[in-house]
């Protein structure tokens, strides 16, 4: 089997590629800048080129190279963290589009043009807005809600990759996962590191939401079933690690896995929301005290699939490989 992945030098392009080569399965990587040509460890028994200077906010050529691959994984986006210091364009849909929607399409015109079986796309559970309420969850037939332009982006890149597909036979798979985290993730979990490295008492003992999570090994897992399992064909599945706790909880194990003390302590949250509304960072309150759960249970039914990997395994193994 063949696979092209776009974003492969990415959080989780990159742990993508090295996982399918040490299956054996041969890769076509696409990037948008040059990269080091140790970038990738390759194992013996599969073959891997690497593609550089695609840029899918433009047109681009991709040559043949589309002609003998079999799936194409779809995980490069313009995300918020890469935004972050460009105020000018944070809050300018176009950017999103250009990428996100309008880069999606043109992949998957070519794909389908190619002969291309399968396109999986990595979308978000942004699709569905910020937060589920408490006493639900979301699943697949949840309708989407998207509240900002990344969410709106990934719900009109599906909406696409569906209409392209329909009367064609190239199926598809839409996957979407929550917070992503592990070695190279960058966001919220990039910041819980720098706050935990500072070594100082967190007034956040007193967060009591449940929220899901899927670790990069986890999620690479499940991609890579989505290339050989028949039944994933043109679903769309929501994904976890399938142990859904609190944002305290889950800095709490961070720190555990970065063998560093920590200490929280109570405040109400009427007086931490309030707080954080008068720096403007509302964004940042509802990714903390919100309730975000996804049900995986049509997932993994499908698949026949389940997490191989714990919380707490994945967690030891990143600052494991951090530390190396």
């Amino acid at each position: 089997m063949k696979i092209l992945v776009t974003g492969a030098n990415g959080f989780v392009g990159k742990e993508l590629c090295e996982r399918a080569l040490a299956l054996g399965i041969d890769v076509i990587g696409v990037c948008r800048k040059p990269i080091q040509h140790n970038f990738f460890k390759v194992k013996n028994g599969s073959n891997f080129e690497l593609l550089t200077n695609i840029e899918l906010s433009e047109e681009f050529d991709l040559g043949n190279k589309l002609s003998d691959v079999d799936v194409v994984i779809h995980t490069a986006s313009i995300v918020h963290s890469e935004l972050e210091n460009e105020n000018s364009i944070f809050y300018d849909s176009s950017i999103y589009k250009s990428v996100n929607v309008n880069g999606t399409f043109r992949l998957a015109s070519k794909s389908l043009i190619a002969g291309v079986k399968r396109f999986i796309y990595i979308s978000s559970v942004k699709v569905y807005g910020d937060f589920s309420n408490k006493d639900s969850v979301f699943t697949s037939e949840t309708q989407s809600n998207p509240t900002d332009y990344y969410g709106l982006s990934k719900h009109h890149a599906e909406n696409e990759i569906k209409k392209l597909c329909s009367n064609s036979k190239m199926d598809y798979v839409i996957i979407r996962p929550p917070l992503i985290y592990g070695k190279g993730a960058k966001g919220n979990f990039k910041k819980i590191i720098k706050l935990l490295n500072c070594n100082l008492p967190l007034p956040l003992g007193s967060i009591n939401n449940l929220r899901s999570f899927i670790s990069i090994d986890n999620l690479v897992d499940v991609i890579l079933h989505c290339t050989v399992k028949n039944q994933a064909s043109r679903q769309i599945l929501l994904v976890s690690d399938g142990d859904d706790i609190s944002t305290s909880e889950f800095i709490i194990r961070i720190a555990y896995a970065m063998n560093k003390k920590i200490f929280l302590f109570k405040v109400p949250i009427s007086i931490l929301s309030l707080v954080i509304k008068i720096v403007k960072n509302n964004n940042n309150y509802s990714r903390l005290f919100s309730y975000l759960q996804v049900d995986t249970t049509n997932t993994q039914k499908l698949l026949n699939w389940s997490p191989p990997f714990t919380m707490e395994q994945s967690l030891k193994k990143t600052f494991k490989d951090l530390n190396d």
